[in-house]
């Protein structure tokens, strides 16, 4: 089946689904390509700077294979919306933080494995949303994922300008909360 029929046939389905990327998408790439500054902002070293990035990074990845296992025990929705709902105050919490330190290194971390929690299960629900476009629909969720990211990033950014970076990590530090409501509209299974 080509992408215009696909799009066609399970627009309702997909225009949740990438909702549900876009706004995880958003929150993630504001985080990994500010959390240095904001770092340096409250306090950190240079290197120190770059080690956050890591941590979150790498809890990030850690959070996707726990988010892969509990999907296949708990079921990809709950998954999805728990782990976004549950990076929100941590998140939040991190645009609020006054001065680097062990809070900071804690919000860092809890944010990068909640956020991406539920980056596998998404592609995978994509995939069983759309039977029979198993890879067009991995294409279209990771690349729109990373994607989606990369274009909010220069209007964030003249946000953050304005506002302050901590103002804004908090701000899209709430986007996964949109995610996890939008989830309400995709269909447990994609119509024949």
């Amino acid at each position: 089946m080509s992408l215009a029929a696909v799009l066609q046939k399970h627009w309702r389905i997909l225009g949740a689904l990438i909702a549900v990327v876009a706004l995880r998408s958003w929150a993630s790439t504001t985080l990994v390509t500010f959390l240095p500054v904001f770092a340096t902002q409250r306090g950190a070293m240079p290197a120190e700077a770059a080690q956050v990035l890591t941590v979150f990074l790498i809890t990030g990845a850690i959070g996707g294979f726990a988010g892969g296992a509990a999907a296949d025990r708990l079921g990809r929705d709950q998954v999805v919306i728990g782990s976004l709902l549950l990076s929100v105050p941590f998140g939040v919490f991190l645009g609020t933080i006054s001065a680097f330190g062990p809070a900071f290194w804690v919000a860092v971390a809890a944010s990068g494995f909640f956020l991406n929690g539920s980056w596998i299960s998404l592609t995978v629900r994509g995939q069983e949303s759309v039977p029979g476009s198993i890879a067009m629909m991995s294409g279209l969720m990771l690349g729109l994922s990373v994607g989606l990211g990369g274009i909010a990033v220069a209007p964030i950014g003249l946000v953050a300008e304005r506002v302050g970076l901590g103002v804004v990590i908090s701000g899209v530090a709430c986007l996964p909360l949109l995610g996890a409501l939008m989830m309400r509209f995709v269909p447990r299974s994609s119509p024949a």
